[in-house]
């Protein structure tokens, strides 16, 4: 993880002359989550322009003062972190209370199972999904939250229609892995 932490702090020094970069996980100083910094920032609150929050110092990785971003260049997070698996589910909704209904039901921080970050989120076509990192995907399965979002979504009057994961499960990691050993050692006989 330290090693992915000074990756992660270069990625954002090299970044950070041209987009401001928040550091998450262990690349923060304090180790604070991606969904923290997510949170101090305007990106996922109702617009109200790009003021500055007073407490992120760590903006341009932690070497410059705190410049908010623009509506032309935005932000960037870089992080240091365990497997995060995002799944997201689209709603058959424009109804954006259900949707956070929803994702209440889901994230952990709202009551819900272990390790799991949750946003409602405008989707395509006035519809909302639910955006979620799984922060333990082996204990938290994507089944297991989609059974959750089902019954949430039918107390709101709505249904999800559909799932989606970005990235590889640990189970994917450790197959891909094996196939390449496989790959190395075959080539290595020959």
């Amino acid at each position: 993880m330290a090693c992915a932490a000074d990756v992660a702090r270069g990625i954002g020094a090299a970044i950070a002359p041209v987009v401001p970069v928040y550091l998450y996980g262990a690349a923060h100083a304090e180790g604070r989550t991606l969904a923290a910094t997510r949170r101090l920032t305007p990106y996922f609150k109702p617009s109200n322009g790009w003021a500055a929050p007073p407490d992120l110092p760590d903006a341009t990785a932690g070497s410059a003062p705190f410049e908010p971003p623009s509506a032309r260049t935005g932000a960037c997070c870089c992080g240091a972190v365990p497997l995060v698996l995002n799944f997201n589910m689209a709603l058959a909704t424009s109804d954006g209370d259900a949707a956070r209904a929803v994702a209440d039901a889901v994230r952990t921080r709202s009551g819900g199972p272990p390790g799991v970050e949750a946003l409602a989120l405008a989707h395509e076509g006035g519809r909302f999904e639910v955006a979620c990192n799984l922060l333990a995907p082996d204990e938290t399965t994507p089944a297991v939250v989609r059974a959750l979002a089902d019954a949430a979504a039918a107390r709101a009057g709505t249904s999800v229609v559909s799932e989606y994961t970005i990235g590889l499960s640990v189970a994917e990691i450790r197959e891909r892995l094996a196939e390449a050993d496989a790959a190395d050692a075959a080539r290595g006989a020959r």
